[in-house]
């Protein structure tokens, strides 16, 4: 429905798939964090790194919502998320 309302406001290319956009993005990394209370995500998150399964790493926060891994973990949170950016800046 998205895509069907922004191709009639703008002449602009529909987006690619989160998948073939990882695929393309190889071998930059990427770091998906999917709320383990909500179980559509990690499946997504496992759809998108199928795309490039050597360059993205999945993180399931366990027992949180959507964008609850912070709030709930922040030492791992800060861990994960810094360590990733870390190396993926080196």
């Amino acid at each position: 429905m998205q895509d069907a309302v922004t191709g009639l406001l703008t002449d602009a290319d529909q987006p690619g798939s989160l998948q073939d956009s990882v695929a393309v993005s190889a071998p930059r990394p990427v770091l998906l964090i999917a709320a383990g209370e909500v179980p559509d995500e990690l499946l997504a998150a496992q759809h998108i790194r199928a795309g490039s399964p050597a360059t993205v790493q999945i993180w399931a926060a366990p027992g949180v919502g959507h964008t609850g891994a912070l709030a709930a973990f922040p030492q791992e949170w800060q861990d994960r998320v810094g360590g990733f950016l870390a190396a993926a800046l080196t």
